[in-house]
């Protein structure tokens, strides 16, 4: 990760197409930088935020957005696993939040990214707490409380060393005017609140989505989708086989950026920078 910002510069000024991983650089006026430079060049440019291809988070944006359920009151994102079981090398970089380590910039640009995809842009950040378990120089648990500018309070908590997981999961619990939702990688779950109304076509709302079919499997369809997002864009034509593939998804440099404009404020309030 520490050096996506030189190898990410020297792509776009040679005018080679580039996919960065998240996050884009560890120093958002670095990130901000390649923002404008990608603009300048034209040359097509796209960050790794792989889990908005998920079928699930994807329904759960359309719901969002979607206003049947109502307005959002407030939500809580968590992304748990149980990556780091002992303590870490000394030499080793996933320890060292310097260098691009813990779970701030490992699990935390997942789940920042899909808050500002599903609920729009984080206005402030009200508060934030860190936790170590095996590493010394970064942070294993991060939990974080903040609003977005359209007003919606979110709860957010990464933890790569909870023992509960066999894996990583991601899970939303959502609460909405007319119902509770809880979304995770594979289900989307939605229960009623007392005495309302049900909507129009309410049982569509409930049902389960089905995975985005793709022209190739490579690990998941969500990494064979983005990939094939960022070849289209490099031949300036759409290459996805699945017409419901939503247009705009697409996540951008300036997402990058947003998300490691994110990390920064949050590792500052808890002691990381």
């Amino acid at each position: 990760t520490r050096f996506h910002a030189q190898m990410t510069e020297m792509a776009l000024k040679n005018g080679l197409p580039v996919f960065v991983e998240k996050p884009l650089t560890l120093d958002p006026d670095r990130s901000m930088a390649l923002v404008k430079l990608a603009e300048v060049t034209g040359v097509p440019a796209q960050t790794g935020f792989v889990l908005r291809y998920i079928a699930t988070f994807l329904r759960l944006r359309e719901l969002v957005v979607d206003g049947r359920l109502g307005a959002v009151e407030c939500y809580e994102a968590t992304m748990l696993g149980n990556v780091v079981t002992k303590p870490l090398p000394e030499e080793s970089w996933q320890g060292d939040f310097t260098r691009g380590g813990g779970a701030l910039n490992e699990y935390g640009p997942h789940l920042i990214d899909l808050c500002h995809f599903v609920f729009g842009r984080v206005a402030q950040v009200d508060s934030a707490e860190k936790g170590h378990v095996h590493c010394a120089k970064a942070d294993d648990r991060i939990d974080v409380e903040w609003t977005h500018e359209n007003g919606i309070h979110g709860h957010m908590r990464i933890d790569w060393c909870d023992t509960t997981k066999r894996k990583s999961v991601n899970e939303f619990r959502v609460t909405f005017e007319k119902a509770e939702v809880r979304v995770d990688n594979s289900a989307v779950e939605l229960i009623w609140r007392d005495g309302v109304d049900l909507p129009e076509g309410s049982e569509d709302l409930a049902t389960q989505p089905r995975p985005l079919n793709v022209g190739f499997y490579l690990r998941g369809e969500e990494f064979s989708l983005e990939l094939e997002a960022f070849i289209g864009t490099c031949q300036g034509r759409n290459l996805h086989v699945d017409p419901e593939v939503p247009a705009g998804i697409t996540p951008s440099l300036m997402d990058g950026y947003e998300v490691d404009r994110m990390i920064d404020i949050i590792a500052h309030k808890v002691g990381l920078k």
